[in-house]
């Protein structure tokens, strides 16, 4: 059983594609007992973050990433009722063309002069409808070719389970990051 599984997860795994999400499109994931789904709602390249002493300068462009969040009430039982739900970890990384990861800024991140209301964590609890948008800052140099956003859940357990984009030879699900314009000075 455990070698016929294996099989399926490979097979499974060579046999899908990797697909980059445009503005407006949703990535799902599989929460316990419904979907959380996820867009980039807008992203802004600065040069420079925040303004004085508390002023970050990028090594090439902060990409300023708003990603929202959404719990898809279609997505539930009749059974569950409006429960909170508890979003598993999410991990976010910027990925070019050559294959180069980079993590999140937190310098940018700090300096980042914006509402709290945009600065909510993706593990804030849910109801089913309920929303909301998370900043996300990455310092990507300025060679950084078509630059992609990879927002994943890292727990170990998702490498063996068939279909997931996590899995042993599984092909990625990426966000296009297209900044809408650049942003001159401080954000």
């Amino acid at each position: 059983m455990a070698g016929g599984y294996g099989l399926l997860l490979v097979a499974f795994s060579l046999g899908s594609e990797e697909r980059v999400l445009g503005a407006g499109e949703w990535k799902y994931f599989c929460e316990a007992d419904c979907h959380l789904a996820y867009t980039v709602a807008d992203m802004r390249a600065a040069k420079t973050l925040g303004s004085g002493e508390k002023q970050a300068t990028a090594g090439g462009s902060f990409y300023i990433v708003t990603l929202r969040t959404w719990f898809d009430p279609r997505t539930i039982s009749a059974k569950r009722g409006n429960g909170i739900l508890f979003p598993n970890l999410r991990m976010a990384r910027v990925v070019g063309e050559q294959g180069r990861w980079f993590p999140q800024s937190l310098e940018g991140l700090k300096t980042l002069d914006a509402p709290a209301a945009k600065m909510i964590p993706l593990d804030q609890p849910l109801r089913p409808g309920d929303s909301y948008e998370t900043m996300l800052v990455f310092d990507l140099p300025g060679d950084v070719k078509n630059p992609r956003l990879w927002l994943t859940d890292p727990l170990p357990l998702n490498w063996l389970l068939i279909g997931h984009e996590n899995s042993f030879l599984h092909k990625k699900v990426y966000f296009r990051l297209e900044p809408k314009e650049q942003v001159a000075g401080s954000e």
